[in-house]
């Protein structure tokens, strides 16, 4: 599922926070940080998560397989 680049761009900025340029080498349990902090930025803009986005953002910037292994929020 194609996401904006908006949400790309917020995981790149939560990855260089966790003090990684490279989304591609971060370590699980910093992916899954990325992700939460990215669902939490997004609300704050108002933008409702779709079904899928966590795939959809790991395809998005190179981590295929590696969306999310818990539940939909």
């Amino acid at each position: 599922m194609p996401l904006s680049d908006e949400w790309s761009k917020a995981a790149y900025t939560a990855g260089r926070n966790l003090g990684f340029d490279d989304l591609t080498k971060l370590p699980a349990e910093h992916w899954q940080r990325v992700l939460t902090n990215v669902e939490t930025r997004m609300r704050m803009r108002g933008i409702e998560a779709p079904d899928g986005w966590r795939e959809g953002l790991a395809e998005q910037v190179g981590r295929e397989g590696e969306g999310y292994a818990g539940p939909e929020s």
